[in-house]
């Protein structure tokens, strides 16, 4: 599997409460498998749908009036599935369709959403336990998986392909 950290830069007083999204990309490429919040959005609720392929749509929302935090950084983690028959260097464009960020009013705000490229990489295809890939799986990488795990720190998709060590083959996208 492979993350894909869906960006948000919101600016102070937006106060966004809910999202929604879909994100379009190559099926014959990845295929989404899940969508998990971020520290960004811990206390939200995420509702996905994978059903179409090559689309992925999310909703994120607060019930409790959380709002994501001012700034910049991740909000969503997708997780891909890639092709068993992926080479390095292939990619898909990553495009962002229906964005709309909702503050507690109700009346969405603007958004210029930017699309992505998802590119298979070396390490994106590894799947052993070396977290921080420094050649040897050690307690580094098992505090890195912890952090990972308790969503103290967002991997890159090379990390969290590493951290997730399921006897499944090519993992099964939980860390």
């Amino acid at each position: 599997p492979a993350v894909a950290h869906i960006n948000a830069n919101t600016a102070y007083g937006s106060e966004i409460t809910s999202l929604g999204m879909t994100i379009l990309f190559d099926p014959a490429l990845l295929t989404a498998s899940q969508a998990r919040v971020t520290y960004r959005t811990a206390h939200f609720s995420l509702a996905s749908n994978f059903s179409t392929p090559g689309a992925a749509s999310i909703i994120l929302t607060s019930i409790s009036g959380e709002k994501i935090s001012t700034g910049a950084g991740p909000i969503v983690d997708l997780i891909f599935n890639v092709s068993p028959t992926a080479t390095v260097g292939l990619t898909s464009t990553l495009v962002f369709s229906n964005v709309e960020l909702v503050p507690l009013s109700g009346l969405p705000v603007p958004v210029t959403p930017r699309d992505g490229i998802f590119e298979v990489c070396p390490a994106c295809l590894l799947h052993d336990g070396d977290v921080n890939r420094d050649g040897r799986v050690s307690v580094s990488d098992l505090q890195l998986a912890i952090n990972i795990y308790l969503l103290r720190f967002t991997p890159n998709s090379q990390e969290f392909a590493a951290a997730d060590v399921s006897p499944q083959p090519n993992g099964d996208g939980v860390v």
